[in-house]
């Protein structure tokens, strides 16, 4: 089971990263559907709703589900999207409580 400042954690994780995605999106540095398979997927959204993630982060997710969809019929409305997905997840990281630093740091778990 996850405690509150393991989530926090991982939830700050997820919009920092979110971030990034939405700038190398707009960038041209990756397309969507490697922002898909990075974060922007169904099957994370289905995660983070089993594991009680919030709905703010969860929302943030299914705007990232709908990006190829907005390229391809709306594609003038695309920067648009991204700079929505940007603010949306600054607002939520801004809101955030400092990460607790007693937990492993997500590095020695992913790089070890």
């Amino acid at each position: 089971m996850m405690n509150s400042a393991e989530k926090n954690y991982k939830e700050k994780l997820m919009l920092i990263f979110s971030v990034g995605l939405c700038e190398c999106l707009e960038a041209g540095v990756i397309e969507i559907v490697e922002a898909e398979r990075l974060l922007y997927s169904p099957r994370v959204m289905d995660q983070l709703e089993e594991f009680g993630f919030s709905k703010g982060l969860i929302n943030l997710i299914h705007m990232g589900t709908e990006l190829e969809d907005i390229e391809s019929l709306l594609p003038e409305n695309l920067e648009e999207e991204f700079q929505n997905m940007k603010n949306h997840a600054l607002k939520k990281l801004k809101k955030k409580p400092e990460v607790d630093y007693e937990i492993t740091r997500w590095t020695e778990k992913f790089i070890g």
